[in-house]
């Protein structure tokens, strides 16, 4: 399974417009990998996760060709996750003879509410209701949707295999609920890679609301460790990083220094238009 992680950012993205942090300054000095976009990645190009507020920078700084998705994932309702007004252009007079001819959208009630209200099927955009804990399959992949831990409606990480590998999808959420841990342990879930939720980064925190910091990693990992959901050298990626979690001792944390500080606990820093195969 390929993953292209086109943005790493939470909402605010690093450097935040409007911010004057240790973060933002020196992210804007370096430049770089410390620019990040809003959280979304790519699956074997051509399962879109999230479609957020930089939809545009990412077709354009990534190579990432949206007319060619056959699917999409929503983690959830929030605008950095969720912007419906972008699949219009899918449609003429925006857009003209995509790749593919069916998007499909995975999301909860919500969300496939509002994207069957603004796009027709005839634009060749149609949605589907996920229900926590089904599975769905969409042509190799079975995507099986959890319930995050985040403020807002039905959101959902997600499990997705293409019958080979099984990617562990965990964005926009804080620590499990024991229920969903349950799941993946009574299921026998086994994941050959898990891309995470780093949002409160270094700060010294744990069970945090709604998101995760590099603690809380350590803890998730552990539980799914304790009951064999990680296969041995599985890649754990850290990513949808916030400015505010980005200072240590006063100082902002450049990519290289994210890096240096997630590799002795196993992780790796991702980073805008970083891919991997796993």
């Amino acid at each position: 399974m390929k993953v292209k992680i086109l943005g790493t950012a939470a909402y605010e993205r690093v450097p935040a417009m409007f911010c004057n942090c240790p973060a933002c300054r020196a992210a804007l000095k370096d430049g770089g990998k410390s620019i990040r976009t809003q959280a979304q990645a790519i699956l074997d190009d051509a399962v879109l996760i999230d479609f957020g507020g930089d939809n545009y920078i990412h077709f354009i700084n990534c190579g990432a060709d949206f007319s060619a998705m056959r699917a999409l994932l929503i983690t959830h309702t929030h605008s950095d996750h969720f912007n419906k007004e972008d699949l219009a252009m899918r449609q003429p007079p925006y857009g003209h003879d995509p790749s593919s001819a069916t998007l499909k959208v995975f999301a909860c009630k919500a969300c496939a509410d509002a994207v069957s209200d603004f796009v027709s099927p005839e634009g060749g955009v149609c949605a589907a209701v996920l229900t926590p804990y089904t599975p769905v399959r969409f042509e190799k992949y079975t995507i099986t949707p959890l319930p995050a831990a985040h403020p807002t409606s039905e959101p959902f990480v997600y499990i997705i295999s293409d019958g080979n590998k099984t990617l562990f999808y965990c964005l926009d959420t804080g620590l499990l609920k024991d229920e969903a841990y349950d799941f993946l342990k009574n299921g026998g879930f086994v994941f050959d890679a898990v891309i995470s939720d780093c949002t409160y980064g270094l700060m010294d925190m744990e069970n945090c609301p709604g998101h995760m910091s590099l603690k809380d990693n350590l803890t998730h990992r552990e539980r799914l460790l304790k009951f064999g959901a990680l296969k041995n050298g599985a890649p754990w990626i850290i990513t949808h990083f916030s400015h505010n979690g980005l200072v240590l001792n006063g100082r902002g944390v450049t990519h290289e220094e994210l890096e240096t500080i997630a590799e002795p606990h196993g992780m790796i820093a991702a980073f805008d238009g970083m891919e991997t195969v796993f």
